[in-house]
């Protein structure tokens, strides 16, 4: 890879901290854009992809596993002989709720202005699909890990945690 798609890269993920932090971004918008991103650019990959004949690694085309994230949201239960048992028929909340009340209410002026730096930095360093896309299913494993350990329809609006160093 030339060294100036990886600047490009960097460019995209730097803009990507910056903005989500200095706006606080919940978690549920930075999913909602983020998806949007890697639908629209896997499509397009795999659109240019069979024009040409080639092939796009199946890494890319598909959101990267969540591993042993279901076991951290497994209630233990603690039993009278005290054995501990996995209960996993606690009732989501979220899961409950209508989607479109939840989409309602999220601040579309600041999704757009996530969408614009995203589409900005992607077009002003000329970034390739695929390295575009490479970044972002980076960050869509990283919402879909926190959006996977929310248990309240709150924690959805909550900033997205951004871990020190990402």
């Amino acid at each position: 890879m030339s060294e100036q798609y990886k600047e490009g890269m960097l460019f995209l993920h730097e803009q990507l901290v910056a903005i989500i932090n200095q706006m606080t971004i919940p978690l549920i918008e930075v999913s909602l854009v983020i998806s949007k991103y890697t639908k629209t650019l896997s499509s397009r990959l795999i659109e240019n992809a069979a024009n040409y004949g080639e092939l796009i690694p199946a890494i890319l085309l598909a959101p990267q596993p969540l591993e042993d994230i279901g076991k951290e949201q497994a209630v233990q239960v603690q039993t009278s002989d005290g054995e501990e048992v996995v209960n996993v028929s606690m009732p989501n909340p979220i899961a409950q709720m209508d989607p479109s009340l939840l989409i309602s209410r999220t601040d579309i002026d600041r999704m757009d202005i996530l969408d614009t730096v995203i589409r900005t930095a992607i077009n002003s360093k000329e970034l390739p699909l695929i390295n575009s896309l490479h970044v972002l299913r980076d960050w869509e494993h990283l919402v879909r890990i926190q959006l996977a350990k929310t248990k309240t329809p709150g924690q959805l609006f909550s900033p997205l945690e951004i871990p020190d160093g990402y």
